[in-house]
């Protein structure tokens, strides 16, 4: 699922169809003051948020997210104005998985050229680090199994298992 935040409705309209027809759910929250809600309640995979938001601003609302603990990836729009809060917000590492210029219209029509290739990839991310994480968790108890099911020891079967998982990936991958 992927979440939008944006005040521009037409961008809103236009990018929800688009996804749509890819074959991704949307969640809009009703109100920006409900994004925490919808973000809480649908735990997305991925955000898209609109810098050019106010009241409160797309920093305050991607600030309000990361205190929130949300672990899918998270996308802002942004433009040539916004660079010195793009700065700040790498700066503070509220975790901003990719910056993308905010789609301009042709015609009366957005052009999400750039904005969808950015999704799958992110979107892809995501799903591999899921995948990981299971992984690792299934060989944590296969270990937590083996080990004739001590309690307590959780925390050593996890790191284990991500020692053993990481050892087959090979010295060169990495897997966050």
């Amino acid at each position: 699922m992927i979440m939008v935040v944006t005040h521009q409705e037409e961008l809103r309209n236009q990018l929800t169809h688009a996804l749509l027809a890819r074959g991704h759910e949307v969640a809009i929250p009703p109100h920006r003051e409900d994004m925490l809600t919808v973000l809480k309640d649908f735990n997305p995979e991925l955000v898209i948020l609109d810098l050019y938001l106010s009241d409160p601003s797309g920093a305050e609302n991607l600030r309000r997210i990361h205190e929130h603990r949300y672990a899918g990836a998270m996308m802002v729009l942004s433009g040539p104005s916004m660079m010195p809060v793009v700065k700040d917000i790498y700066a503070s590492g509220v975790g901003v998985s990719r910056v993308v210029r905010s789609p301009v219209t042709i015609n009366g029509q957005y052009d999400f050229g750039d904005l969808e290739s950015s999704i799958q990839t992110l979107l892809g991310e995501v799903r591999h680090r899921k995948m990981y994480h299971a992984s690792i968790a299934q060989r944590a108890y296969e270990i937590y199994e083996t080990g004739g099911r001590r309690e307590g020891h959780n925390m050593q079967d996890w790191l284990r298992a991500e020692q053993e998982l990481a050892g087959s990936l090979g010295p060169r991958t990495r897997v966050p």
